[in-house]
């Protein structure tokens, strides 16, 4: 009886640690996540005005439209997995419902079509900006920073190949 009331005690102070940490490390994720924002922001901006050629002003310009679409986009990455998520959910039901399917795909339809739109209205911003050959150099800076940085965040993909494929061979 006295080892079933130490194991209990036990568990419970761990339970309310965990719990504590994870409040905390909440809060650590974010300051975290804010000062990766930061980095990653700095890099962009060198990389524009050394590699590019772009002037500050011109940078801080861009990074300005940016961030006036961000939370924007944002909103309709959300709304798209929320959409996704509605989808999935719908599929698990039986029967499927028809019409609730066409329902949500129709809401996926205008989620994509407001994100294109929206890409629009960024892309004409940029362009009064930028010139021609300025414009299209951006948007392939753009294309591969973005990469690179998923890479970094994620791994890149061929080394995902090569973990995959390196667990294959030890089986």
């Amino acid at each position: 009886m006295k080892k079933f009331i130490a194991i209990t005690i036990s568990i419970f102070m761990i339970a309310t640690t965990l719990v504590a940490f994870a409040e905390q490390s909440k809060d650590d994720r974010a300051a975290k996540r804010a000062k990766i924002q930061t980095k990653i922001e700095e890099l962009k901006t060198e990389i524009l005005t050394s590699q590019l050629g772009f002037s500050n002003a011109t940078v801080t310009k861009l990074s300005a439209i940016d961030k006036k679409y961000k939370d924007k986009r944002i909103a309709l990455f959300k709304e798209g997995r929320e959409n996704n998520k509605a989808l999935r959910e719908a599929l698990k039901k039986e029967p499927v419902s028809e019409s609730e399917l066409k329902s949500i795909l129709k809401v996926r339809s205008r989620i994509s079509d407001k994100m294109i739109s929206l890409k629009k209205q960024e892309e004409n911003e940029i362009t009064k900006l930028l010139s021609t050959e300025d414009f299209a150099r951006y948007i392939i800076f753009n294309q591969k920073f973005k990469r690179q940085m998923r890479g970094f965040i994620y791994g890149s993909s061929k080394d995902r190949v090569k973990k995959n494929d390196s667990a294959k061979t030890k089986k």
